[in-house]
């Protein structure tokens, strides 16, 4: 199986953005539209656009992109991954509850903004590599609702858009009816970055370039 096609680091650091929130303090369940550009060095741009899910009182969230998803369940500490092509799941159990990236060098605070509706604050902050990363956080929903990732070979922005402040139905946190599981242990303190290395492709999503 191929795994050519760049992990969504930044869609994951937002779930885990999600999941820390939560943990800090009550927040609202809601469910958005997640739109991603990809701009590389070459001036290709990659866009792509997917779904979050966000069930604060469960502590659970599942993004999907157009042929797979992803849940995160903060309480059974595990990450399922759901290929809608094949019908299959992984379920991947960790001995810890996933953890969010460690703090980054040089973060600055300040400056807020309506998006969607929500009040967000700003923070800026410089990572080990000298990368740029402004993040727009709305607490009342506990999210990252608009962050950019600048670096040399690619510049990254993602946003929430329709974000929509209600339930969502628990069936979407469970596997569907008809699909093949398995099921798989990883050791405590795993970063869950490195759990997308061992992504079915088409539960990592697929870009389209323009």
């Amino acid at each position: 199986m191929s795994h050519k096609v760049a992990r969504p680091t930044v869609g994951i650091l937002m779930l885990l953005g999600v999941v820390g929130a939560n943990a800090q303090a009550p927040a609202r369940s809601f469910d958005a539209e997640v739109a991603t550009y990809y701009k590389l060095s070459d001036g290709r741009v990659i866009s792509t656009v997917g779904h979050i899910y966000n069930d604060s009182g469960r502590g659970v969230v599942r993004q999907d992109s157009d042929l797979g998803a992803i849940i995160t369940n903060v309480k059974a500490h595990t990450v399922t991954l759901l290929n809608f092509a094949t019908k299959e799941a992984v379920v991947y159990r960790l001995n810890a509850a996933p953890s969010l990236p460690p703090p980054r060098i040089g973060a600055v605070k300040g400056g807020r903004t309506s998006v969607e509706g929500h009040e967000a604050t700003k923070s800026v902050s410089i990572g080990p590599k000298g990368e740029r990363h402004e993040v727009w956080t709305a607490p009342d929903i506990g999210a990252v609702v608009f962050s950019r990732s600048e670096a040399p070979s690619m510049t990254t922005t993602r946003y929430l858009r329709r974000i929509a402040v209600r339930e969502a139905d628990p069936s979407l946190f469970t596997i569907p009816p008809g699909y093949s599981i398995s099921k798989s242990d990883l050791p405590g303190g795993v970063d869950p970055l490195k759990v997308l290395d061992r992504l079915p492709d088409t539960a990592r999503g697929r870009g389209r370039g323009r």
